[in-house]
């Protein structure tokens, strides 16, 4: 019995959501999620979000439905990010391989919804 216990808690830590925590200069913990920019979607609420798939290509996401991206997120623990600079925003590119790195904090739908606070792109479709 624990063994079964040990196991599922190494997994359950492993697994939580795909994310690794990285140490700020400021000493804030941040998550960390690296993958494919698969959907952009502008919000009148004043924040823009994007939605971020880890594990997969951007041809995996070529010729899909917006339905499909999402249904691909919700199995690949994939998450929308709410990009509050305009600038930045504007720059993304569907198919872009990103970093974003989230406070930790989620909302509870599927896929969840994070705030971004901090973007880099590792791979642009426009290179």
């Amino acid at each position: 019995m624990l063994r079964v216990y040990i196991v599922f808690l190494l997994s359950f830590t492993l697994v939580a959501c795909g994310t690794q925590t990285t140490s700020e200069s400021n000493d804030v913990s941040l998550e960390r999620q690296e993958g494919v920019i698969a959907l952009k979607k502008e919000n009148e609420e004043g924040y823009d979000q994007v939605l971020l798939i880890p594990e997969i290509s951007e041809e995996d996401i070529e010729q899909q439905s917006t339905r499909e991206i999402i249904e691909l997120a919700q199995n690949k623990n994939g998450a929308y990010y709410a990009i509050e600079d305009e600038k930045t925003f504007n720059e993304i590119e569907v198919g872009d391989t990103a970093v974003i790195y989230w406070n930790g904090n989620q909302s509870s739908s599927h896929p969840p919804q994070c705030g971004a606070e901090r973007l880099e792109i590792i791979e642009s479709l426009d290179e």
